[in-house]
């Protein structure tokens, strides 16, 4: 590379050619040029074309927009326009040389905030030029000031605290401000950013003009280079059945989405066989078991569940009388409204929680003119002594695995101490170190000042232990502690294996039914283990009158709180379908009409006799759910109808309510225009009024409009009205 100096100092403004030429080594001419633009001072003539020279570009009102059009032709006529944010474009004339440019000055208001725009345009020798120039007038009035008047960037776990922040506006007088709070473990931002944007309310200038080249153009030349190369596509990857075997769902690898399909409303069980459990997986050693009537026990030795004696020898340090930290919430607060006092302050109170963390605090302000203001910042919880233990998520029986621990001395000293941990049932709050094989449940360390030091406790996780195990684990260093306790869930290596049977019977004769899955289920065989397999529970339900079931759940059906086309026409089905059990079955009407207006006989004779004088109706209604806890149970969580009728008494209002001849009309008529509304002119429902038309939801109603005509549910008017 060489340089070379040039010494000419008479240079004017404008454009020059460097040109450069050597010859290479076979004697071939090679020469390279380059154009350079020259500037000098503001008094010194031009070679552009145009030359917007802004010398004040933002401005606050009161103060005034300045800028200069220069050119470097000879002379040339200037349309220039200045747009503002009262919708007005003026228009001014200007006739420019290349030693007289044109000077603008523009004076700001408060009615300019927004900004203005400048636009100019002028034809010289065919051609346009043309050009645009912003200028920025900010919302300042509409910013508010956060001042901390109590603040501390690093607090004790578990501190109670007490904050004033002060609220002004953007000349530090004084507003009337409501704030929005909240305080929360900086860490998750590594998992999702969080943050409050200010309403970004105030209109920006939007009235511009634009010039537009009429008559002129010019052409460009378009070079074609083009390579075709081959490439080598890898096939995507899908993992279908991974997905699909989580929520009952199935994979679109079109649309790269998971669908999740909805579980089909629970069938009447008429019986239930055997359940089984099956060792599914698991980590480290498993012992083997041997079965005591319902139990099991580990034939390895180890000590029953209550059992709390630690198999180690000598005298063991006792766990020192420190504050344990248990509150691991990762929201410390959030308020969002809280208002300022006369004076502009704002006070609020909290309790850190007692992780070991940095927090992120969060102030989001506004006026009742919508003046804002955002803020931000970080507070670390810490001690001059902490214990940070790394304790897995979850722990699976049979694990085998160290516990380990970092020890944090924040001090100006060296400190030695003892770090002791204990492992509880969480249950039952009883000592399970025994079991667990915590034999070393004291480490003794020595951490310099500002370093920390990694302590491990070896454990083994039992088997058949249902529970959860909460640790506690304590570091003490003279006159500095600190402990943590948190519970951490102990999985099952087995699965719940349930088999049913439907049992049907009619008339009086005996049938003979086989649980062929249940008598062919051989203990399974799981390598040293030996069987795994185990016997949980057999269920039989009896039922005289299955149709209760669908007359119970019609209710439900019911009670959908909203107003989207897939629940109105649930409520139109029940309602149809009730009509339908109605003129059907006068036996059930009649069963009814007792409900809703029992004569005094009648209550006194159930009150004797109780469901045998409706033929075991009722007995139907009640048997599944107060003679059945465990179908009960399990029935909370698939129909939300058994929420509504807990007991019998409430069951009968709902369906007396439901089956009543009047209601059942005007409910119907309700349902059914309100589905005229959700009709698009195509034909299709809309989710709700004012949407587009969906496949899914025009399936569903054709789909149950189906199931009515088929059960003869529609006579007359109504099947020709649907």
């Amino acid at each position: 590379n060489n340089q070379y100096s040039i010494f000419n100092n008479q240079f004017s403004s404008g454009w020059y050619k460097i040109v450069a030429t050597t010859k290479d080594k076979y004697g071939e001419l090679v020469k390279a040029e380059k154009y350079i633009y020259l500037t000098g001072n503001t008094n010194e003539k031009i070679y552009d074309a145009v030359k917007v020279d802004v010398t004040k570009g933002n401005a606050e009102p009161g103060e005034s927009i300045s800028y200069n059009i220069k050119t470097g032709f000879d002379n040339i006529w200037l349309i220039h326009t200045l747009s503002k944010m009262d919708m007005t474009n003026i228009f001014t004339y200007k006739t420019l040389t290349n030693i007289q440019p044109a000077a603008f000055v523009q004076p700001v208001t408060e009615q300019d905030r927004g900004g203005m725009a400048m636009s100019y345009a002028f034809v010289k020798h065919n051609r346009v030029y043309k050009g645009n120039q912003g200028f920025n007038i900010p919302w300042s009035n509409k910013d508010l000031q956060i001042s901390y008047e109590t603040f501390r960037d690093k607090l004790l776990p578990g501190a109670n605290e007490k904050w004033k922040v002060k609220i002004t506006g953007n000349k530090g007088e004084k507003v009337a401000a409501e704030m929005l709070a909240g305080m929360y473990d900086a860490s998750l931002d590594q998992f999702k950013p969080h943050g409050w944007t200010r309403p970004n309310v105030w209109p920006g200038l939007y009235n511009t003009i634009y010039w537009n080249i009429n008559g002129f153009g010019k052409v460009n030349s378009d070079e074609y280079s083009r390579m075709d190369r081959e490439y080598l596509t890898a096939p995507n990857k899908s993992y279908d059945q991974l997905l699909a075997s989580r929520n009952r769902g199935y994979y679109n690898e079109e649309t790269m989405s998971m669908k999740t399909m909805s579980a089909p409303p629970p069938s009447p069980v008429m019986a239930q066989s055997k359940m089984n459990e099956v060792v599914v997986a698991g980590l480290g050693v498993q012992k083997k078991t041997r079965s005591t009537g319902n139990n099991e026990q580990d034939m390895s030795g180890a000590p029953d569940k209550d059992d709390s004696i630690s198999s180690v020898s000598g005298n063991q340090p006792k766990a020192p009388d420190v504050q344990i930290r248990k509150n691991f919430n990762e929201t410390a607060f959030f308020f969002p409204d809280l208002k300022t006092d006369a004076e502009g302050n704002i006070e609020f109170s909290f309790t850190i929680p007692e992780a070991l963390t940095k927090w992120k605090f969060m102030t989001l302000a506004h006026t009742r003119d919508m003046a804002t203001a955002y803020s931000e910042k970080n507070i670390v919880t810490q001690k001059p002594l902490m214990v940070q233990p790394n304790a897995p998520r979850f722990m699976r029986e049979g694990d085998n695995m160290e516990f380990s621990a970092k020890i944090v001395n924040l001090s100006e000293k060296e400190v030695t101490g003892v770090a002791t941990l204990e492992l509880i049932d969480a249950a039952t709050n009883k000592p399970v170190d025994g079991w667990f094989k915590n034999v070393f449940p004291s480490q003794y360390f020595t951490v310099a000042a500002g370093q920390s030091h990694a302590v491990k406790f070896p454990m083994e996780i039992p088997f058949n232990f249902n529970s959860a195990m909460t640790y506690r684990i304590v570091a003490k260093a003279g006159e500095f502690s600190d402990g943590e306790e948190m519970a951490i869930p102990i999985l099952t290596n087995r699965t719940l294996v349930t088999e049913t049977m439907p049992i049907n019977l009619r008339g009086v004769n005996s049938k003979t039914f086989k649980f062929e899955k249940l008598l062919n289920s051989s203990p399974s065989v799981g390598g040293r283990e030996g069987s795994t397999i185990t016997n949980h529970a057999l269920t039989v339900e009896y039922t005289s009158n299955p149709a209760w079931y669908a007359v119970q759940a019609l209710p439900y059906l019911m009670d959908y709180p909203y107003e989207c086309a897939e629940q109105t026409f649930n409520r139109y089905y029940a309602n149809t379908l009730a009509s339908h059990i109605s003129r059907s079955m006068p036996k059930i009407k009649a069963v009814f009409e007792r409900w809703k207006a029992p004569s005094p006989s009648e209550q006194l004779r159930e009150t004797k006799i109780g469901s045998e004088a409706r033929g075991g109706e009722a007995t139907a209604m009640m048997s599944n759910l107060e003679k059945n806890q465990e179908l009960k149970s399990a029935l909370l969580q698939e129909t939300p109808w058994v929420l509504e009728a807990q007991n019998e008494a409430q069951q009968k209002r709902n369906i007396t309510l439901l089956f009543d001849m009047v209601r059942m009309s005007a409910e119907q008529n309700k349902a059914f225009n309100k589905l005229k509304e959700m009709q698009s002119s195509n034909g299709g429902f809309v989710w709700f009024k004012g949407g587009a038309d969906d496949r899914y939801m025009t399936q569903y109603i054709t789909t149950g409009i189906g199931h009515l005509r088929k059960l003869n549910a529609l006579t007359g008017d109504n099947y020709q009205t649907i």
